[in-house]
């Protein structure tokens, strides 16, 4: 770091002749010093925990939300076959709905505070759901019967497959961010929505007889067409969620 010096140099001239001042600019070495090199550290940390804080906050309804309603059918597509084992309420339920819909969200947000804070408001989100969880099955576990609990294959490719599905989603629209308006939302959609369909029907549904690969398929169309309502969504909203100004490197306020 460098301190900036202006001193006046009055010095005559080669003839004896007082010349007009000049204006001489130094420069001197400043150091930082350990105090000054921990204030910056300090409130760069205290910046990004407060954004991904705000995040988690925002990501928060949403998680819990899809916990809540994960076991309750969702009966939206249920026209598109009279197969009853083909349905989509076979497998979709009102918590992918509010699962999906907080990715949309994030895309949102990582677009406003960049995939880093992104990531670790996921992570702050989760914990914390996973905490009030654990609490309300404490305080409810007097009256709850075995047969409430959900088994735990089910409940590993829950929070797996959206977990992971969720940080592939930032992690994409962070890589693809700079091209055409459209193609990093719909990209991260795609891939997050993908990852988590095939984490969760093959860790809940593989080897147990049910038509899982079909489920899948028709699972991840009804993403994609979720995810161009979004794109038109985002086109909307994507004015109110500028990038913050030195906090997404290359991206201030388009």
């Amino acid at each position: 770091m460098t301190a900036t010096d202006f001193t006046i140099d009055d010095t005559s001239d080669s003839e004896g002749a007082k010349s007009s001042p000049r204006v001489v600019e130094r420069y001197r070495a400043q150091e930082l010093t350990t105090g000054y090199r921990l204030q910056m550290l300090f409130g760069r940390v205290a910046d990004r925990v407060v954004s991904a804080a705000g995040v988690a906050l925002l990501f928060l309804p949403f998680l819990i939300g899809g916990l809540l309603l994960a076991d309750i059918p969702a009966k939206l597509f249920d026209g598109w076959t009279s197969v009853e084992s083909l349905k989509p309420s076979q497998w979709l339920s009102r918590g992918d709905l509010f699962f999906t819909a907080g990715i949309f969200l994030l895309v949102l947000l990582t677009r406003r505070h960049g995939g880093r804070v992104a990531h670790q408001a996921l992570a702050l989100a989760w914990t914390a759901a996973i905490i009030l969880t654990l609490l309300m099955l404490i305080y409810l576990a007097p009256t709850l019967q075995q047969s409430d609990f959900p088994n735990g294959r089910y409940m590993l490719g829950l929070v797996s497959g959206w977990y992971a599905g969720a940080h592939v989603a930032v992690a994409i629209y962070d890589l693809t961010r700079g091209s055409r308006w459209w193609r990093p939302p719909f990209l991260a959609l795609a891939g997050g929505l993908g990852v988590q369909s095939m984490i969760y029907f093959f860790v809940v549904y593989a080897a147990t007889g049910a038509p899982w690969v079909y489920w899948v398929g028709t699972n991840f169309m009804l993403q994609l067409v979720m995810s161009v309502v979004f794109v038109g969504l985002y086109r909307t909203l994507r004015h109110s969620f500028r990038p913050r100004s030195g906090r997404v490197s290359g991206y201030g306020g388009r």
